[in-house]
Parts: C-alpha cells; structure tokens; sequence
C-alpha cells in the first residue's frame, strides 16, 4: 500500500474503551474511507494502556515506514504470551508437593522423622489460625 507523503504525517491511531476493553481506531485513509478497529482484548486500567500506546507507536512507524500490514493480523494480540491463571496452594498443599519431590532424594527415615514432624507442626499451626 503506497500512502502519500502528506498523508504519513497526519495518520494517527487512536486509542478507544468500548464496554471496558481497549481497542485501536484507525485511520479512514488506510482502508479507503472505512472505519476499522482492532480489539486489543486488555481491560482498560492503566498498565493496558501502556501497552496500548506501545502498539499504536509501532503502528504508526509501520504506516510512516511503508510496512502497514492492512490485514491487521501483524497487530493482532498474540495469545500464546497471556500468562494463565496458576493455582493458589495451601501451605499443607505445598508441603505434600515438596515431600514428594524430596522422597527420592533422602532417606526413607528422613521422610518418617523430619518430614512427618513438620507437617504435624503445619497442621497444628494452621488450626489455631
């Protein structure tokens, strides 16, 4: 796609909350005369926003460098970067993870002794808590 001169200077992309997420507002220019938006899928709080703006300046110098990708799909969010949801462990939770890794790391005598004795104690604590 091949953008005049004077057009490069004054192609913004804007940035725009619809039903609390952000997404990118186009200009007509580039996709001749329509409205386009592209979803970032980011609740708007102020850390997204950060990310929002990073995305409109790489749009833009993509537009002023004549790399604009008009599919959108360059821009798209990559999913595969989302952290997931991890799950919350219990102190108890964590410990019997710990022991398990540890039993074929030590002695037998150690996971009865030792081991046994600290959970009894993590029991006891979190009972009174």
């Amino acid at each position: 796609m091949t953008i005049q001169n004077s057009q490069r200077i004054t192609m913004k992309v804007g940035i725009e909350v619809s039903k609390g997420y952000l997404r990118l507002r186009f200009p007509r220019a580039l996709f001749n005369g329509n409205q386009k938006y592209l979803s970032l899928n980011l609740v708007d709080t102020p850390e997204n926003r950060v990310a929002a703006e990073i995305k409109v300046r790489q749009i833009e110098l993509d537009i002023l460098a004549g790399y604009f990708d008009p599919t959108l799909a360059k821009y798209k969010a990559d999913h595969t970067a989302t952290p997931k949801k991890q799950k919350v462990y219990s102190l108890l939770e964590l410990w019997e993870k710990y022991t398990q890794f540890k039993s074929g790391q030590v002695q037998e005598s150690t996971l009865v002794r030792d081991y046994s004795l600290i959970e009894r104690e993590a029991h006891q604590s979190i009972t009174y808590y």
